[in-house]
């Protein structure tokens, strides 16, 4: 950490990091195929964004990025609407199914509040970053200035996503995870962070490197990372103090705490 970090000062002492984090990925809902160690339902969610200084999570519901996308889209949009200001909303996608059937779905909630952006699953949904099925989900993205979040994880997702970000630069794209564990995919995210203007690295991930923080904020700059939890899999107080600890100034945490997603949110939550 550097030595004068008032992030690591406060969490040293007990106190606040007196900070309003934006968390770029989280979720609700159960996940039948991963353990989740905390409770998934929304009230159990808000407290902990209140443990760990959260002001908004961007989240996609469980079952919508799995068996059921219309009824989990559902779940998520009640959330921000009983919560406004708290709760951001990735409509999730399936490319599996005809894409009329999907669209149909999210056109329905596209002008309920707190709505960012899209949600796409390589893993759950079996369908390659790049591959044609997901090009709907981008158009509608880029008609209505939505972000789109991606599960990455290797190298192939990276390449795919980057495909998707020079195909539409005019979308915001977050590269979920930043390829997750495979450091040669984590590094092929930060040459794609650094080259495409629309792309951005996501810290959600279990199994950090030492100084993934600073080495991202080195290569791509602090203002193409972004803060995740992936709450409610994982801990996310250990993620918040990966940043608060890392060794870059203060300003770099606030850009990837929460000053970067609120750039890409202007215009775009209400």
């Amino acid at each position: 950490m550097t030595p004068e970090s008032r992030f690591a000062a406060n969490i040293l002492a007990g106190r606040p990091m007196g900070f309003p984090i934006v968390d770029c990925h989280g979720h609700l809902g159960t996940f039948s195929a991963m353990h989740i160690p905390f409770d998934a339902d929304l009230d159990s969610v808000l407290r902990m964004m209140d443990l760990y200084g959260c002001e908004t999570l961007c989240l996609s519901h469980n079952a919508a990025i799995t068996s059921d996308a219309p009824g989990g889209n559902l779940l998520a949009c009640r959330a921000a609407a009983e919560h406004p200001g708290r709760i951001a909303v990735y409509l999730a996608f399936n490319p599996n199914y005809p894409a009329a059937y999907g669209l149909a779905d999210i056109e329905s909630h596209a002008a309920d509040r707190g709505v960012i952006g899209i949600k796409l699953h390589t893993e759950t949904h079996q369908v390659p970053a790049a591959d044609p099925r997901n090009d709907p989900a981008y158009e509608m993205a880029r008609g209505r200035h939505w972000v789109v979040l991606s599960h990455t994880w290797g190298v192939a997702d990276i390449k795919g996503m980057e495909h998707m970000a020079r195909r539409y630069p005019e979308v915001p794209v977050i590269m979920g995870h930043s390829g997750g564990t495979e450091f040669a995919a984590v590094y092929e995210a930060i040459r794609v962070a650094r080259q495409c203007p629309n792309a951005f690295l996501d810290l959600t991930l279990s199994g950090h490197f030492e100084g993934l923080v600073e080495l991202c904020v080195k290569e791509a700059g602090a203002e193409k990372v972004l803060f995740g939890s992936d709450v409610p899999f994982l801990d996310p107080r250990g993620s918040v103090g990966r940043v608060a600890f890392a060794r870059i100034p203060d300003a770099d945490k606030e850009k990837i705490l929460g000053d970067n997603m609120r750039g890409l949110l202007r215009d775009r939550f209400r």
